[in-house]
C-alpha cells in the first residue's frame, strides 16, 4: 500500500516549526512493514509560505495544499497532530472521501482521542489510534481490511455502525527498545528544520551557550508517557516508560555518525519520573564523550536532587526546564502540580547553582487566580532575581488554555464558558492568546503584572551584581509603563494600582 502522512495546519500560528518526528516514526513502522510511505508537513509548508514575497492568505494557501493532496497517489491516509489540527484536518478527510469513499482513514496523536466525538459525528474519519502508532500501523497494514482482525487490533479504535468500537486496550510495552531508530532521510529538506530549530533554540539560550550555525539539530524522545494529572495539560497517556541506557547510546553514536548531530532536544512528557535512570544515562552519557548538548524540558521540582544536576551537567545537558506555573501555593493545588513553592525555588536555584541554564515556565489567569495569587508569582520571582539567581530571559509566561480532553476544559464546559467544541478550536489562539478569560481578570491586566515583574526582576539582578546602568535602565522603563496605566480604563487601571501597590 501507499501511505501518506499528513502535519496539519493549526489553528493560530506557532512562532517556530520543528520536524514532524511523530510521522517519521509512523513512515519507518510503515516501511518496516513492507510499504510505501510519503510525509506532507503543510504546517512547515505554511511557515514556509508565510516568508516569502508571494504570501498566500491560510485558507488559500490550504485549499491549494487539500488539492494537493487529493491529487496525491495513495491506499491509506493518516493524519497525527494536536487537538489544534482539528479543523484543517477535517476538511482534508471531506475532499478525499469525496474523491474516494473506500480510501481508509486513520487520526492518531493528541487529537485523536480527544476529539473522539467529534471525528465520530463530524466526519468520516475510519480508524483512530490510542497507543503507540508504530505499532498499530505494523498490524493494521497486515491484517487490512478483514474488520475481525482490525479489532483485534490493541489501541485501534474502528467505525462500526457510525461509532467507534475498541474491545482492546492499548499494549504499551514498559521497555521502548522495540521501537526503531527513526529514519531521518524520509524528510528530503531535513537541514531547513535544523536551521529553523537552532533558531528557536538560540532564542532562549544565553549568548554563551548559543548554538553556532555548524550545529545540527535534531529532537529526540527517550521516554513516553507522564504519571502526573495537572489540570491544563493533555497526555495521550499516563503511563511513564522509556529506554534502555544502552539502547540510548547507541542511537546517539548513530545520530553522531550519520546526521553529524552535535544538539539534542528532547521531546518528552515528563524526561524526569525515574531519578536513578536519568541519572545513570547522564553518568554513562558523560563517560561515552559523544560530545552532543541535549536541550531538555520536562523538569519536575520535587524530583531534583544536587547529585542529579551534578550528572546531567557532565552528560551534556545545557538546559532544563521547569514547569513552576506560579509562585502561589494556592494555585499549584488548583493545578494539581503537587508540588511546593519552596521546592520550586530550591530546584530553580540548585539547577542554576550546579552550571545548568534554567527557564521557568508561568501560567496565568487560571481559574482562581486573583491579585492576590499575581502578587505571590511575581514576589517569587523577583526574588529569585534579587538573589542573582535568574533574570527575565529566564522566563516565559502563558495564558491559561483549555485543549479538550483536559480538567481546565471540561471546567469551561461545565461553566458553560464553552458550549460547542468544534467553534472553539476554531477559534483557539494557544497559550499565547487569551481569548476566554477564566479568572475575572482582563488580559492588560495580566498583561501589566508580567510587564512589571520581568522589569523588577531585571533591577534586582543587575543590584545584585553591581549592574547599575543596566538596574537604572530597567528602573526607567518601570517608570514609562506605570506612567502609561494613567491612560487605560479606570476598572483596569485601579487593578493594576493594587497589583503593584503591594507586589
Amino acid at each position: 500500500m501507499n501511505v501518506l502522512l499528513i502535519n496539519p495546519t493549526r489553528t493560530g500560528m506557532d512562532t517556530h516549526v520543528t520536524p514532524p518526528m511523530h510521522l517519521v516514526y509512523i513512515a519507518h513502522a510503515v516501511k518496516r512493514a513492507g510499504h510505501n510511505a510519503k510525509i506532507i508537513d503543510v504546517h512547515y509548508l505554511y511557515f514556509k509560505n508565510k516568508n516569502t514575497d508571494q504570501l498566500k492568505s491560510k485558507y488559500a494557501f490550504e485549499c491549494e495544499m487539500i488539492d494537493r493532496i487529493v491529487e496525491e497517489d495513495f491506499d491509506l491516509l493518516g493524519v497525527g497532530a494536536i487537538a489544534s489540527g482539528y479543523h484543517f484536518t477535517k476538511r482534508v478527510v471531506k475532499a478525499v472521501k469525496e474523491k474516494d469513499p473506500k480510501i481508509p482513514v486513520i487520526i492518531g496523536g493528541g487529537m485523536s482521542m480527544s476529539l473522539k466525538d467529534l471525528w465520530q459525528e463530524k466526519t468520516d474519519v475510519d480508524f483512530l489510534v490510542e497507543s503507540d502508532g508504530e505499532t498499530v500501523i505494523q498490524r493494521f497494514l497486515d491484517v487490512y481490511p478483514d474488520k475481525e482482525e482490525l479489532e483485534n487490533i490493541h489501541g485501534l479504535y474502528v467505525r462500526s455502525n457510525g461509532e467507534f468500537i475498541s474491545t482492546h486496550k492499548p499494549d504499551l510495552p514498559r521497555n521502548l527498545d522495540y521501537i526503531d531508530y527513526p529514519d531521518w532521510d524520509i524528510l528530503d529538506n531535513l537541514d531547513d528544520y535544523m536551521d529553523i530549530q537552532r533558531e528557536w533554540i538560540n532564542g532562549t539560550l544565553p549568548s554563551e551557550l548559543r548554538l553556532s550555525s555548524e550545529d545540527r539539530v535534531l529532537p529526540i524522545v527517550m521516554t513516553r508517557g507522564c504519571p502526573y494529572k495537572c489540570t491544563f495539560c493533555y497526555h495521550v497517556n499516563s503511563i511513564h516508560r522509556k529506554h534502555s541506557i544502552e539502547y540510548l547510546v547507541d542511537y546517539l553514536k548513530h545520530l553522531k555518525e550519520k546526521y553529524n548531530i552535535s544538539v539534542l532536544q528532547t521531546w518528552d512528557d515528563l524526561i524526569m519520573v525515574d531519578r536513578r535512570w536519568l541519572s545513570d544515562l547522564s553518568v554513562e552519557l558523560a563517560s561515552q564523550k559523544l560530545g552532543i548538548r541535549i536541550f531538555t524540558s520536562g523538569g519536575k521540582p520535587n524530583f531534583i536532587t544536587r547529585e542529579l544536576l551534578r550528572n546531567m551537567k557532565k552528560g551534556g545537558f545545557i538546559r532544563l526546564s521547569y514547569g513552576v506555573e506560579s509562585g502561589s501555593q494556592k494555585m499549584l493545588d488548583i493545578m494539581k502540580k503537587r508540588t511546593t513553592v519552596s521546592q520550586n525555588y530550591e530546584a530553580v536555584k540548585a539547577g542554576v547553582e550546579e552550571g545548568l541554564f534554567v527557564h521557568i515556565n508561568m501560567v496565568l489567569g487560571m481559574p482562581g487566580e486573583d491579585l492576590s495569587t499575581l502578587r505571590e508569582s511575581s514576589a517569587f520571582l523577583v526574588k529569585l532575581a534579587g538573589k542573582g539567581i535568574i533574570n527575565s530571559k529566564n522566563v516565559s509566561f502563558s495564558y491559561a488554555t483549555g485543549y479538550p480532553g483536559t480538567e481546565l476544559y471540561q471546567y469551561m464546559v461545565d461553566h458553560k464558558i464553552v458550549s460547542d467544541t468544534e467553534e472553539y478550536l476554531k477559534n483557539q489562539t494557544g497559550v499565547v492568546g487569551y481569548k476566554y478569560n477564566l479568572c475575572g481578570h482582563q488580559l492588560k491586566i495580566l498583561e501589566h503584572m508580567v510587564k512589571i515583574t520581568m522589569l523588577k526582576m531585571d533591577f534586582m539582578y543587575g543590584l545584585y551584581y553591581r549592574k547599575y546602568a543596566m538596574a537604572l535602565s530597567g528602573l526607567i522603563r518601570n517608570g514609562l509603563k506605570l506612567v502609561a496605566v494613567l491612560f487605560l480604563a479606570p476598572d483596569i487601571k485601579s487593578s493594576i494600582k493594587k497589583l503593584i501597590g503591594k507586589s
